[in-house]
């Protein structure tokens, strides 16, 4: 019986170590950071940015038939298993901006803080309207 005890001690001590936990998401600077538009950059914001990886959050399909100069295809539903360096500044978009703001918060949970979302997304020189397009 110890010997049994002992055996799943020492199994649970190893899983542990290897176990990835990570602190509950903190929502209220999320909602902070949604709140004073700290979430998104615009065109005219890029250049000033460093380090920039612009990722195309849509369908491989979509991206393929038109995207923007200099930017990958990472689908949302492979953004939360991507992995970007620490010097990286991750600027997200989708055509109306609501898959790229997702994108967002699946990164900023993932513990990424230098990512914005493309405001407008990829609708080129469409003028910025409030509440449209799911930003």
């Amino acid at each position: 019986m110890r010997r049994t005890l002992a055996t799943i001690a020492a199994t649970a001590a190893v899983l542990a170590l290897f176990a990835r936990t990570r602190p509950a998401p903190d929502l209220a600077r999320l909602g902070k950071a949604i709140q004073q538009e700290e979430d998104h950059v615009t065109r005219e914001e890029l250049p000033k940015l460093h380090n920039v990886r612009l990722i195309d959050v849509r369908k491989k399909e979509e991206f393929t038939k038109s995207h923007v100069d200099k930017a990958e295809n990472i689908p949302i539903e492979n953004i939360a298993s991507a992995t970007f360096a620490p010097t990286d500044t991750v600027v997200l978009l989708s055509e109306g901006g609501a898959h790229a703001a997702q994108a967002w918060v699946i990164l900023q949970v993932r513990g990424y803080r230098n990512v914005f979302f493309l405001r407008n997304g990829t609708a080129g020189g469409r003028k910025y309207e409030p509440g449209r397009d799911g930003c």
